[in-house]
């Protein structure tokens, strides 16, 4: 009994070894279609696999990050920029300054020497700290204003702008030339209004 039944299992054994035999090309294709797979999605950056002896886990710096988001980072800040900017003047009444502030809903102005060259700022701040009012001949703009320019050339990214603006705690960057001459402004509410309209999100508009 015990030899039929071994018999029996050889028979099997023989049986199942042909058929993996006669499978072998099918079953090696199959597997180099399972490989070609794991190249794919290698190649593609999803899923953990192992290829090549190497184990390893897609992680988020292995996707690259959306193009909408790269641009805002590298786009030049000459996209965003306000090319027509209401300045002041060192020798302009800061009463003035406020004025032009008011009317044009500004938080700031730059100001420019004869020359159209940036050589400060002067913000609602300025203004309070000094409590200028609507009366005139109290104080210059040059008395009050910063006499400092963050500045930045028009092909400067925005990333660079909104960093600048960020480390010197300030709400504006101004453009400008080479030579210093004024091109424009660009303030932390035009970074913000560009970051919400690349990611497709209705923004609304003041001017």
């Amino acid at each position: 009994m015990g030899t039929h039944r071994q018999g029996v299992k050889d028979l099997e054994v023989d049986q199942l070894a042909a058929l993996w035999s006669d499978a072998g090309d099918e079953d090696d294709e199959i597997e180099r279609l399972v490989e070609d797979d794991s190249r794919s999605r290698f190649a593609s950056g999803t899923g953990t696999f192992h290829l090549g002896g190497d184990r390893r886990a897609v992680t988020e710096s292995d996707v690259a990050p959306p193009p909408r988001v790269e641009s805002c980072a590298t786009a030049p800040i000459a996209c965003i920029m306000a090319r027509k900017v209401v300045c002041a003047r060192p020798e302009m009444d800061a009463s003035e300054a406020r004025r032009r502030m008011l009317e044009r809903g500004v938080s700031g102005l730059p100001v420019v020497d004869a020359w159209g060259r940036a050589i400060g700022v002067i913000s609602k701040t300025d203004l309070v700290a000094h409590e200028v009012t609507a009366d005139e001949g109290h104080v210059r703009v040059r008395d009050i204003m910063m006499p400092l320019v963050f500045a930045l050339s028009p092909d400067a990214s925005i990333a660079r702008a909104a960093a600048l603006m960020a480390y010197e705690g300030v709400h504006r960057v101004v453009v400008v030339d080479d030579s210093g001459h004024l091109l424009g402004v660009v303030t932390s509410l035009d970074v913000a209004r560009w970051l919400g309209e690349s990611a497709g999100l209705p923004v609304g508009r003041t001017q």
